[in-house]
């Protein structure tokens, strides 16, 4: 089987995945090869079509922008988002950090960083750079967040 070489938690993501698909893990694996099949196939069909199409997106489209695009799909569909459903994730939040709710992405960047489940790849919501690396550098738990907000409190109270 394909998954055996899967990392245990990239195994737990297509699993969640696949249940949102309503697919067992096997057909979603086969569903994505057929997938790439079809798309492979349709390039070597239409080989002028596919081209033209490319052309007219890389000359309508600045090259910073492309860059910014290709690479964020690449990157939602690692939590098995699509950019429209990134976008409705924006809005649930109000265009805002689910942690400490400013309005800048932050980093220089224009998206929001995706805070998902390690062990289960559930999305949590969106945060700042700043957030999502803070959460990570505590482990992801809550146990350590939580120990961290006793550290801030009790040092803020010994100061004079």
């Amino acid at each position: 089987m394909i998954l055996v070489n899967l990392h245990p938690a990239k195994r737990a993501r297509q699993r969640v995945r696949a249940r949102r698909a309503g697919l067992s893990l096997e057909q979603r694996v086969v569903a994505r090869k057929g997938a790439a099949d079809r798309a492979r196939a349709r390039r070597v069909a239409n080989p002028e079509t596919v081209r033209a199409a490319e052309r007219e997106r890389y000359y309508t489209t600045d090259r910073r922008q492309r860059n910014i695009e290709s690479t964020w799909r690449h990157v939602l569909r690692g939590y098995g988002l699509t950019v429209v459903g990134y976008l409705a994730l924006v809005d649930a939040e109000r265009n805002r950090c689910a942690c400490c709710g400013t309005s800048e992405p932050g980093r220089g960047s224009a998206h929001w960083c995706v805070d998902h489940d390690h062990a289960t790849g559930e999305i949590r919501g969106l945060l700042c750079h700043t957030c999502n690396v803070g959460i990570g550098m505590l482990g992801d738990t809550a146990e350590a967040v939580a120990r961290a907000h006793v550290y801030l409190t009790r040092r803020r109270s010994l100061t004079p």
